[in-house]
């Protein structure tokens, strides 16, 4: 595993591209990307509003096939809320808590990417 390949694969996760055939840890890691980068934007109301219902849980099961499964929890529970304000507001204390930095994130998908690189397209 080289930074420069890790780095790659992410990026194109970012883009929401898992490459021209995805892997598994592809469309897992485009669809952690993809609902973390909507929260980052608007806020956990925001991804649960904006984001369609499956759009939200592959998201989710993108947490936990990283082994984030605390994160995935809060955000379960997140689209389970509705529209209560309150209870919204302690899950995003609890997610900022979770995710103080993209750096959780990035560091999961890398162990993953080391122990199991056949599960990404290669670059």
């Amino acid at each position: 595993m080289t930074f420069s390949a890790t780095r790659d694969v992410w990026n194109r996760a970012f883009h929401r591209s898992g490459g021209p055939a995805p892997g598994p840890g592809d469309i897992a890691l485009t669809a952690l990307v993809h609902l973390h980068k909507i929260k980052m934007i608007g806020g956990l109301g925001h991804a649960v509003a904006f984001l369609t219902t499956e759009e939200y849980y592959a998201g989710v099961t993108g947490y936990r096939y990283f082994g984030l499964e605390e994160i995935a929890s809060v955000l379960e529970a997140a689209k389970l809320c509705g529209s209560d304000v309150s209870a919204l507001e302690l899950l995003e204390l609890r997610y900022n808590e979770l995710v103080p930095s993209d750096d959780i994130l990035t560091a999961a998908f890398e162990a993953v990417y080391k122990d199991s690189p056949n599960a990404f397209t290669p670059i």
